[in-house]
């Protein structure tokens, strides 16, 4: 866990795509097997068809700034392997990024950061996420707050100063602010696992994603010509611990989730789904629970099927719909009181004229305490009854 061995994965890696002939690129390459053990690196990218295989290995970050691994090439399989970033990155990075590429599964992948890994002083409470740092505030010992890009995590109790809040430190530096003092926990857009453009038809299998980072799943489109199309998670995937998303879609469209359990953020106002860009995703059957808000739908999110998920523990809405929003479907949810505890609102549909094209029924509420569904559309095109409250 300590010796780069960057080169030597790089070099079986490279093996296993000589070893399969000119005709590899139809059917994958070879496969190259992870040992037990820890084994550092400072980014491994997989650029041909091959698998991955761990029989009790552990891909480590031998140093901040870097993804474990990348995967850019179509049929690539990831199978039975932990990936563990116990560094403070100063870009955003992941344990697994997935760049381009389709085809490809990724069978029990555990990500490991953060909740499950490395904190700057001790694992926070969910009383200890703060958000925004402030002026002149009062702080205490395992505090969290953002700055500058950055979590930063209070290593000295005290009052922040009246200027500007910290700013990026190495591991285990000491960072003053006003007679606080932080240390850098990680970037705000860190990720267990980050999918960017031009990656479809990508499967991920009875994986655990739940550490840590700031989201445990991020799709994005900041490269490449396409939004990512056709992501699929199944088998008893786990999105859980993380302080701000469970699986946070910037840009993605198909995204299909399902049997999956999507347990609380540390923070108070996490998101188990946050869609942003989408079109056509589903999510059926899951787990949601503990969150701020179990799933969020915004307007640039369109064609939304939500349907046979319970939903408990959330403390303020189970689902809650953003002005402007069109055309989903919201229906045979349990978003009731059950043994995990109760929502607060079921489902909002923020006020506005615009939310339109919409179907919510069948929906169980009992036992919200504030509402089971709070309909502030003035829109006429929808379906809203019938539900159990």
């Amino acid at each position: 866990g300590v010796t780069d061995d960057t080169a030597a994965l790089n070099a079986c890696s490279a093996a296993a795509v000589a070893n399969e002939g000119i005709q590899a690129s139809a059917k994958g390459y070879g496969t190259v097997i992870i040992p037990p053990g820890f084994f550092a690196t400072s980014g491994i990218t997989i650029s041909y068809g091959i698998t991955i295989l761990g029989a009790g290995g552990r891909l480590q970050s031998l140093s901040a700034n870097v993804n474990i691994l990348t995967v850019a090439a179509n049929k690539v399989v990831v199978e039975n392997i932990v990936l563990y970033d116990p560094f403070l990155p100063t870009v955003p990075n992941a344990c697994l990024k997935h760049t381009s590429g389709a085809d490809c599964t990724f069978r029990k992948v555990h990500t490991i950061g953060g909740y499950h890994g490395y904190w700057p002083v001790a694992k926070p409470t969910r009383a200890n996420i703060k958000g925004a740092r402030a002026t002149s505030t009062a702080y205490s010992v395992n505090d969290m707050v953002t700055s500058n890009g950055y979590w930063f995590q209070c290593s000295v109790a005290g009052t922040s100063s009246s200027g500007s809040g910290p700013t990026y430190g190495l591991l285990g530096v000491n960072i003053t602010d006003g007679t606080v003092t932080w240390k850098t926990h990680r970037t705000q857009t860190a990720a267990g696992v980050h999918i960017e453009s031009d990656c479809f038809v990508n499967s991920f299998v009875t994986c655990d994603f739940s550490a840590g980072h700031d989201s445990s799943v991020w799709l994005s489109h900041t490269v490449g010509t396409n939004a990512s199309q056709g992501t699929y998670f199944s088998g008893l995937c786990e999105f859980g611990r993380p302080i701000s998303y469970g699986l946070r879609v910037s840009a993605g469209d198909e995204i299909h989730v399902t049997d999956v359990v999507i347990d609380g953020g540390i923070s108070s106002a996490a998101v188990g789904v946050s869609l942003g860009t989408s079109r056509s995703c589903k999510f059926t059957k899951n787990d949601f629970y503990g969150w701020g808000t179990g799933i969020q739908l915004t307007a640039n999110a369109a064609n939304t099927v939500i349907s046979e998920n319970s939903i408990q523990s959330t403390t303020t809405r189970g689902i809650d719909v953003l002005t402007g929003t069109k055309k989903f479907t919201i229906i045979g949810n349990m978003i009731n009181l059950g043994f995990r505890g109760t929502n607060v609102t079921g489902v909002d549909i923020r006020t506005s004229a615009t939310t339109d094209e919409y179907i919510i029924v069948h929906n169980n509420f009992v036992g919200c305490s504030t509402a089971g569904l709070t309909d502030g559309s003035s829109a006429t095109n929808k379906t809203v009854s019938p539900n159990i409250s």
